[in-house]
């Protein structure tokens, strides 16, 4: 494998599945709800990066967990995916201004006049972004000659291959508007009038609800191009442990005859862009 496969988890069970292909991944980005709800410390072995993944909406209720989580891992950096987050890990004195920063496919560099921005407004460096989902194949190549172009060359873009996109991040609990919260992070599902399901996470740290696509974004079919434009990053949410080991390994050690482990996906904009 020559390039890079990075890893960003949604359950403790995906993180052991993870740590079964310490020799494909090279690094994970862990929510910190997994460190705040949790009673044990988290192991990530030499070997793997550990990046501290921020929620998707950033409150002040979040300031003391994530304050206390910063203060008791050392983390080699940070995923941002909030602008808020943004606002808050640059100015934050439990931060490891020496660690790296990560900005996430939904913080939007669609120019590099975008990324100049948070360049010169960051207290950390920022190592590299994920592309947005929004860009078909020929705006990515524009962006990444303007990135060239103007001298933004120790940045790396990077691409989600695999993953379910969020489709709306809500504050509103689907489980608490009707009266069962739990008071536990999880999935649930809601089922559209066509009966299609849509997996839905209940992250009870942040209280706020992120529903998902009802199938997942593959890019297999374009790896041959994408591998060796930059690092590659697989997005697990509601996969199991088994299932979740057989993606990595499916992109780990890519082969075109191969089959892909789930049956449904999608290939977003990658080909076509937003219509």
């Amino acid at each position: 494998m020559q390039y890079k496969l990075h890893v960003k988890v949604t359950t403790k069970e995906q993180i052991e599945a993870v740590l079964q292909k310490s020799e494909i991944v090279s690094r994970i980005y862990i929510p910190y709800r997994i460190f705040a709800e949790s009673d044990k410390n988290v192991r990530i072995p030499d070997g793997i990066e550990m990046y501290l993944c921020s929620p998707y909406v950033f409150r002040n209720r979040d300031i003391d967990n994530i304050d206390r989580v910063l203060l008791q891992y050392q983390f080699d950096g940070y995923l941002c995916c909030d602008h808020e987050f943004f606002g808050y890990i640059n100015g934050s004195e439990h931060s490891d201004k020496d660690r790296k920063l990560v900005l996430d496919s939904n913080m939007y560099i669609l120019n590099h006049e975008a990324l100049n921005l948070y360049i010169h407004n960051s207290s950390h460096t920022i190592s590299g972004f994920y592309n947005s989902f929004e860009l078909n194949r020929k705006e990515l190549d524009k962006l990444m000659d303007a990135v060239c172009k103007h001298g933004i060359d120790n940045v790396i873009s990077s691409y989600v291959v695999y993953g379910r996109i969020p489709m709306m991040i809500s504050a509103n609990c689907i489980l608490k508007t009707s009266a069962r919260c739990r008071k536990t992070s999880g999935f649930t599902y809601i089922k559209d009038r066509m009966g299609v399901d849509f997996p839905v996470f209940n992250d009870c740290c942040s209280c706020l609800n992120v529903i998902y696509n009802s199938v997942p974004l593959s890019l297999h079919g374009y790896f041959d191009e994408l591998y060796f434009k930059g690092d590659v990053r697989i997005d697990l949410t509601d996969e199991t442990a088994e299932q979740s080991a057989s993606i990595i390994d499916y992109f780990g050690f890519y082969d075109p005859a191969k089959k892909l482990p789930c049956s449904d996906y999608t290939t977003g904009h990658y080909k076509r862009g937003v219509e």
